[in-house]
């Protein structure tokens, strides 16, 4: 992405509707639940935020102390996934910046739960989706994985009866 510029986009997303069109006069695309998604990401080739990406994927990379051993495969989502790229995002400004596209979470991850007026809400309307993100968590081990789905399945029942 940083050379070619584009859409990276995870494997584990369906698309319903070309992109193509979020693209036009942007120059960086972003989509938002709580957090920053970084399973979908559009930018313009040399965009500055992958320098401060690439920047700080080595400063936090580092193995978590022994203690935290047992978290390594979830300490993915600090040291390079969702939670950095969402700090480095805001650090950066780049989410104010005039020539970014601010995606709603609804756009990609219309099953996810997500922010809408200070509250946290959960639509499965598909109507303004240009895609589903699956989120199969499918680099965590099977542990953690049926972990992650099983608090997965129980917050979108909470949030349905809320």
């Amino acid at each position: 992405m940083n050379s070619q510029g584009g859409f990276y986009i995870d494997a584990d997303v369906e698309n319903f509707k070309p992109i193509d069109e979020l693209a036009e006069g942007r120059e960086l695309i972003l989509s938002k639940t709580v957090i920053y998604n970084n399973a979908i990401i559009g930018s313009a080739p040399g965009h500055l935020l992958w320098q401060v990406v690439f920047a700080n994927l080595q400063k936090y990379s580092r193995r978590p102390p022994f203690r935290l051993l047992r978290f390594y495969e979830s300490y993915a989502a600090v040291s390079a996934g969702p939670r950095l790229f969402t700090r480095l995002v805001e650090e950066s400004g780049f989410d104010h910046a005039p020539a970014t596209l601010m995606c709603p979470g609804s756009f990609f991850e219309p099953d996810a739960p997500r922010l809408e007026n200070g509250r946290l809400v959960r639509s499965a309307d598909l109507s303004e989706s240009y895609a589903r993100h699956f989120m199969d968590v499918n680099w965590l081990s099977p542990l953690h994985r049926s972990v992650s789905q099983l608090v997965a399945r129980v917050s979108r029942a909470f949030l349905a009866n809320t």
